[in-house]
Formats: structure tokens, C-alpha cells, sequence
């Protein structure tokens, strides 16, 4: 079985991986795990950037080992794109805001704009490092529009205010399972795992 090192230290994207690559012969672990405990920052100016960026600290780190690392967010037309690679950053300055504190501030900046125009999508770049320094991007879109409120219980970050296109709920009201198939993390893992499985 091929271990992976994911460099994150969100709990929650480390559950998601796992439960997506379930069917995959692969271990995912996190860079904790391998006594990597520096924080990593983000200063790329795309997702593909900014993830390579934290693959390539932790393969530095362990060059023995699988690295990978996502870097996701939402990107809202009527907001210019925004609030993209600035997601988990966004409303802030000195301190990130809780979840519903950033999904509140989105849903306040667009309470003027009509149902026509909330088109948004996430999107997920993963880089894969390799043992032997060789380095990919594996990328996942999914589309849809924001919704006027939050509504569910499930998933994580903007899923309550996001509904993906040909769905009637939430992001955060459809199951984990259900989630995997259509999610930008979803489609860009399943192709991340596809390749090394040919490997």
C-alpha cells in the first residue's frame, strides 16, 4: 500500500481525502505525522501556486516519501472571482474568521444580486510530489451558484450557502458519499490517484 503524506493540518480535508480514496490501495497520513510542524504560507498568486508550495516545504522535509497538498476555494462571478485563493482568508486581517462568520460576510456582499447572476464555482488544485522530485497538478472544478442563506449540516467552509448546478440542496444538506462523486476535491484526487495507480 503507497503512503502519501498530505501537507495540511485541517482534520476535516484529511477525512475527505480519506474517504475519497477509499477504494484506492493508498494510506493517507498527515505531515504531523512525519514530525513536520511548520506553518506553511501561502503567497502563490493561483491554487496550483499555492499548493505546490506546500508540497514542495514537506517534501523537503521527507524527499522519501509521496507529497500532496490541495490548495481550494470559491470563486463567485459577481464578486470578480473572488473571494478565490483568499477563501479560508477571506473578511480577515489579523485572525481567520470562523466559517460561518466568512459564509455570513459572502451572503451580506451579495444580498443585492439577483438569483440570475449567482454563479460561483469551486476549485481544487493538488500537487503530487514524487520521491524522486518529479511534480504534478491535478485540478477539479465544480459549478453552481450561491444560495441566498445557508441551509445544512454536512461538509464544511462555504458548502451551506453553495448549491451545485443540477442539484436542489446544498452542498452541506447532500451526503458525504454523494458529495465525493460531483466535488472539485473529489474529481481532482480521483485523478491525482488514477495516475499513480498506472505508476
Amino acid at each position: 500500500m503507497l503512503q502519501l503524506v498530505l501537507a495540511s493540518t485541517n482534520e476535516n480535508k484529511l477525512v475527505e481525502f480519506r474517504r475519497i480514496a477509499e477504494p484506492y490501495p493508498v494510506k493517507i497520513i498527515m505531515a504531523g505525522d512525519i514530525g513536520f510542524g511548520q506553518e506553511i504560507e501561502e503567497t502563490g498568486s493561483s491554487f496550483a501556486e499555492n499548493a505546490l508550495q506546500k508540497a514542495r516545504r514537506v517534501h523537503e522535509f521527507s524527499r522519501e516519501s509521496y507529497v500532496i497538498a490541495d490548495d481550494s476555494g470559491l470563486c463567485v462571478d459577481a464578486l470578480d472571482g473572488a473571494p478565490g485563493i483568499y477563501s479560508a482568508r477571506f473578511g480577515s486581517t489579523l485572525e481567520k474568521l470562523a466559517a460561518a462568520d466568512r459564509n455570513a460576510l459572502l451572503l451580506e456582499l451579495m444580498q443585492d444580486v439577483p438569483d440570475s447572476k449567482r454563479s460561483a464555482h469551486f476549485h481544487c488544485s493538488i500537487a503530487l510530489i514524487s520521491p524522486r522530485s518529479e511534480e504534478n497538478i491535478f485540478e477539479g472544478q465544480l459549478y453552481g451558484k450561491i444560495l441566498f442563506a445557508a441551509s445544512g449540516k454536512y461538509g464544511f467552509g462555504y458548502d451551506p450557502i453553495f448549491m451545485a448546478d443540477n442539484y436542489p440542496l446544498s452542498l452541506a444538506e447532500v451526503s458525504d458519499i454523494e458529495k465525493d462523486k460531483i466535488s472539485h476535491r473529489g474529481l481532482a484526487l480521483r485523478a491525482c490517484l488514477d495516475y499513480l495507480t498506472k505508476l
